[in-house]
């Protein structure tokens, strides 16, 4: 499933749901998050994340046994604590 550039605010929870799916593209749209259900997709080979909004991947991530390629996004961080912080530079 290609869904490259669309503008995407997030994948449906049913995602899921297809277990024979082997290709992933969402990339360069504004997903926020991934449903924990992604691991249900067992079949995928490759996933396309790069160029979204993600902080964070779920764990369910890795039950995905035949992945082979998987483009994760540069995490964008948008708080840095302070407390208990050294000096940064």
């Amino acid at each position: 499933m290609v869904v490259s550039t669309n503008l995407i605010l997030g994948l449906p929870s049913e995602i899921g749901q297809l277990t024979s799916l082997e290709v992933l593209k969402v990339n360069n749209n504004r997903i926020h998050s991934i449903p924990e259900n992604i691991g249900g997709c067992a079949s995928l080979v490759e996933v396309d994340l790069s160029s979204n909004l993600l902080v964070e991947l779920p764990e369910t991530i890795s039950k995905l046994k035949d992945l082979k390629y998987a483009f994760a996004p540069i995490i964008c961080v948008t708080h840095v604590p302070t407390t208990g912080a050294g000096t940064l530079s």
